[in-house]
């Protein structure tokens, strides 16, 4: 029990001067409430020995509060009162309370919108030394301007599935207006707290739904510690996970999850990873938001059918515009070079060079008869042929796009390409976002390197 009942208060008493009286002689205190015209009031306090050690202190000649002595005692428990069951039956049985929709309406708004106000004068400490007590953190959070009380004491408590960030205990802040919890927070985020680096957010942005976040190309090696470093700077983390194989969960599979406490942080983290990538034990990770599996399933099925539509449509407008230009043609006639002489060669045949156009229509035929077969690789592992030095890793490739299109975009930058890889996820056979693309030459790959280093 930590609330007392204290009786023989003044008249001119008063919540804030009865509760900055018990704090500073015995510890925190939640709340105060004075009865007015009664002589009593109830103080809670933060911690039950606070509470205890009030009623000691009050014995004999008691608690000067005010000018008056009190005296102090443990508050009993509301008892609950029971009403009696309704009559059975009949004219005499009562009637079921009518509740009237549109006020309930309205009272749930006003309840929600005290909530919103309140969360947004609240701040929540993350970090904190797990041996921090309340009596300690009271004393520090009492110097912040504008602080009213320590709502929540530190505790370590968490979902036994969560490992946050940064580790240690939380605690939850009051204060008088919002100016001035948004201030507490700049004081209390980065702050070092009896050795332990501590952040701070508003209540009101952590009451929302967090920002997940999946990390790619992650190190083998990489623990959760070494995933959330280069991450805490942006906000603290309620989870961080390292996805794993084998049952006793050692073998990293390459990826892993964050769960920002608030989605600004994850927002901001995600904008400066488009800017430049993300280091972990000193490889670039890839960020994106997290879906759940069936959600990235379906997204992924739709992806890869309107990739298909759209490659059967380009083969559709070629087979067309082949048809129109055999029948312009008349039997028999032949294509001659630009200068009038050379030799003759079929519309349809013949292997001397021709325009820019028709190059890059060879190319795509080409690439479409390597690279699929009624939309799908036929390729080998690229795996194999990572010796040679000639073939490139690439990440973030846009879901729906074809080898074709790699093909193309590689070739006009690069030079030859020899073949495209588009890997699929195993489970769902849909791309998952990288490919292998190896080159003729090797010089080329070092370009191509030198081109994309930060």
């Amino acid at each position: 029990m930590a609330t007392v009942l204290v009786r023989g208060v003044a008249d001119g008493t008063t919540h804030e001067s009865l509760r900055a009286a018990c704090a500073e002689v015995f510890g925190p205190v939640r709340r105060a409430d004075v009865i007015r015209g009664r002589g009593f009031a109830f103080v809670h306090f933060v911690d039950a020995d606070d509470a205890r050690a009030a009623v000691a202190a009050s014995r004999g000649r008691g608690v000067l509060v005010d000018g008056a002595r009190v005296t102090i005692d443990l508050a009993r428990p509301k008892k609950k009162t029971t009403t009696a069951p309704p009559p059975r039956g009949g004219a005499a049985a009562a009637a079921a309370p009518v509740v009237d929709p549109e006020k309930k309406k309205r009272t749930d708004a006003l309840e929600e919108r005290k909530e919103e106000e309140d969360h947004a004068t609240r701040v929540r400490v993350f970090g904190l030394p797990e041996a921090t007590t309340a009596k300690q953190l009271y004393k520090r959070l009492r110097k912040l301007p504008g602080f009213s009380e320590l709502l929540d004491a530190p505790t370590a408590a968490r979902p036994p599935t969560k490992t946050p960030r940064p580790l240690g205990a939380t605690a939850v802040a009051a204060f008088v207006d919002q100016r001035r919890a948004v201030a507490a927070v700049k004081r209390l985020d980065g702050a070092t707290v009896k050795g332990a680096r501590t952040r701070a957010r508003l209540e009101a942005a952590v009451a929302k739904p967090p920002e997940r976040l999946i990390v790619r190309n992650v190190p083998f090696a990489a623990t959760e510690d070494d995933l959330a470093a280069p991450l805490l700077r942006f906000g603290p983390l309620r989870d961080v996970h390292v996805v794993r194989t084998n049952a006793d969960d050692t073998e990293s599979r390459g990826f892993g999850f964050v769960e920002f406490e608030c989605r600004a942080d994850g927002a901001a983290a995600l904008k400066a990873a488009r800017a430049q990538f993300h280091t972990v034990l000193g490889r670039d990770v890839a960020l994106d938001r997290a879906v759940g599996r069936a959600e990235y399933v379906e997204s992924q099925r739709h992806r890869a059918a309107a990739s298909t539509a759209a490659a059967a449509d380009d083969d559709a407008a070629r087979r067309d515009d082949d048809d129109d230009a055999v029948a312009a043609a008349a039997p028999g006639d032949a294509v001659s070079d630009d200068d009038g002489g050379g030799t003759d060669r079929s519309l349809l045949g013949g292997d001397d060079d021709d325009d820019d156009g028709d190059d890059d229509d060879d190319d795509e035929s080409d690439a479409d008869g390597d690279d699929e077969s009624d939309g799908a690789e036929t390729h080998k592992d690229p795996r194999g042929d990572a010796k040679e030095g000639r073939t490139l890793f690439v990440r973030n490739v846009p879901y729906g796009a074809a080898p074709a299109a790699l093909r193309a975009v590689f070739a006009s930058r690069l030079g030859a390409v020899e073949s495209v890889h588009v890997v699929r996820d195993k489970a769902t056979g849909l791309p998952s976002g990288s490919a292998f693309v190896k080159l003729a030459a090797a010089s080329a790959v070092d370009a191509a390197l030198a081109a994309t280093t930060p």
